[in-house]
């Protein structure tokens, strides 16, 4: 069998197993034809790992993974396996954990339960995915926010656009900011459904009822001696529809003040004409829909009564990182992609606004204990659900203490998703680590190599020569030369990412240690042997 793996591995494997082949010969033989079999099924070129007598085990101090991870690798290189090791250590080492799927992994979902259960944190798992509503916990995405316009930025960001100055986006941002503070103006909280609610029946004045309440909340705090004569004025304008009431409020506001900024925003989007208003939420109404309708609405937003709230229990990711809970967030994307991409940022963005309120107050309030427990962010396919949260993650949630690691197939991907290649390279300049699998997009090989520093190599060159005449073919005479040449080379070539085995990788980690790796290999038989 010295054809299959080499002379001299089968040195080596004599060598690791000399009393099995001694005394149990024929066990011996099928254990070599098993490690040949499972070497000369995988994928890629075994022989690029074939570097040094043996392999040692490599390690990072956890403190280096603040910088945060960029994994890259094809399809069934080994981004999940990566993943499921990652995520076991996060575990271990009692921290919160975030999975964020698109493409719905069980497979990873149930290692990552299977983890927390070994490790006696069974009751912190907990999974979202819209295809099983039964298995799922419900989450407000929009419960974590400083100021109103926050909420109008992250969903607002979620209508594709060429540039940041596409007047339906901002037109989007304007009408979603002013309900969000007319709510707050009343005292109730932003959901995804009474957003569209509003918005959607802004043509039908179905938010003249919000503009009521809210004109009639901030005249009364405002002006609180004139609170009777408001109340007549009120009385008598009941007889009218809630628009004309509306209107009539509207007109008190203006004539007698005072103005407030907020308020103002709210009456203009009232008066606005309603078919041109119709016409630039266009690109907004869908996204709305698709995230309130059916039992995705009923697991994204909350109700409002309270009897409706206490049927069931609703999280908020700032909850979930103070319980310490470890959650598998799956997107559904291959069902349904835009709506799976919506989702994903708006997680993403609510993590952003926590990790905003952890920069901003750790230290100041002293009884709560979690500001320092770090954060582990798992974004598979990030590419789908890249927002500029995500760029502000990334930016400075290492003072926050989030870790994120980000596994992609190529960086078109993110270059495609972000409108240019600077953009993309923008995102990638804030993952110091980099673990790059096989891939076979050019520009990404060409990418991870030219990361890696130049190494020298030494060339001998040998010179020899006869010296002969036209009239004396005869050598009289030779000569003999040598030249020692050092060579500037790439450490590994760009084209050998492409060749490398599922599970194996190039990586550059801790401000540039470079190593030459692969994941191991767990069987489930004790008695089989690691290839």
């Amino acid at each position: 069998y010295r054809e299959a793996l080499g002379g001299l591995y089968l040195i080596r494997f004599i060598r690791k197993h000399f009393w099995l082949c001694l005394f149990r010969p024929f066990k011996a033989r099928h254990t070599y034809l098993e490690i040949q079999k499972r070497i000369s099924d995988a994928q890629g070129q075994t022989w690029i790992h074939g570097v040094g007598d043996k392999e040692e085990d490599v390690f990072q101090p956890v403190s280096h993974s603040e910088g945060h991870t960029l994994i890259i690798g094809t399809t069934g290189s080994g981004k999940t396996r990566c993943f499921d090791l990652l995520i076991s250590q996060a575990i271990l080492r009692d921290e919160t954990v975030f999975i964020i799927d698109p493409k719905g992994d069980r497979d990873l979902r149930d290692k990552a339960k299977r983890a927390c259960e070994m490790l006696g944190r069974g009751d912190k798992f907990l999974s979202f995915h819209p295809a099983h509503p039964k298995e799922s916990i419900r989450i407000n995405l929009l419960a974590n926010w400083t100021r109103p316009s926050e909420i109008a930025d992250r969903i607002a960001s979620l209508i594709p656009s060429a540039s940041e100055s596409d007047p339906f986006k901002n037109f989007a941002f304007g009408a979603l900011n002013a309900i969000c503070n007319g709510l707050c103006n009343v005292y109730r909280n932003p959901t995804l459904k009474n957003l569209k609610h509003y918005l959607a029946g802004t043509g039908s004045g179905a938010v003249s009822g919000l503009v009521v309440d809210a004109l009639n909340s901030y005249l009364r705090r405002t002006k609180p001696e004139k609170v009777q004569e408001l109340e007549t004025f009120i009385a008598t304008q009941k007889k009218h529809d809630s628009e004309s009431l509306a209107l009539a409020l509207v007109e008190y506001y203006q004539a007698h003040g005072p103005h407030d900024p907020d308020i103002d925003d709210l009456v203009s989007m009232f008066t606005h004409n309603k078919e041109h208003f119709g016409k630039m939420i266009t690109s907004l109404l869908p996204i709305l829909s698709m995230l309130t309708s059916g039992v995705l609405g009923d697991m994204l937003s909350p109700p409002e009564s309270i009897e409706e709230k206490q049927k069931n229990t609703w999280r908020d990711t700032n909850d979930l990182i103070a319980w310490n809970h470890v959650v598998y967030v799956g997107l559904d994307s291959l069902s349904d992609p835009m709506v799976g991409s919506a989702i994903g940022a708006l997680f993403l963005s609510d993590l952003a606004c926590v990790a905003g309120a952890r920069y901003n107050f750790e230290g100041l309030e002293p009884e709560v204990e979690t500001a320092s427990r770090t954060v582990n962010i798992f974004v598979d396919e990030a590419a789908e659900v890249v927002n500029a949260p995500f760029l502000q993650i990334l930016n400075k949630g290492r003072g926050a203490h989030l870790k994120l690691f980000v596994a992609t197939q190529t960086l078109s991907d993110f270059v495609s998703r972000m409108g240019s290649k600077d953009r993309a390279y923008q995102l990638l300049g804030n993952l110091n680590n980099r673990i790059c699998l096989r891939c076979i997009d050019t520009e990404t090989q060409n990418f991870v190599a030219d990361s890696l520093p130049k190494t020298k190599v030494m060339s001998i060159q040998r010179t020899q020569g006869l010296s002969t005449t036209v009239h004396e073919p005869v050598p009289r005479g030779g000569s003999l030369g040598e030249r020692m040449a050092e060579e500037e080379v790439p450490l590994f070539l760009p084209q050998l990412l492409g060749m490398l085995p599922n599970l194996e990788f190039i990586a550059s980690l801790s401000g540039g240690h470079i190593y030459k790796g692969r994941y191991p290999l767990i069987l489930k038989d004790k008695s089989e042997y690691k290839a």
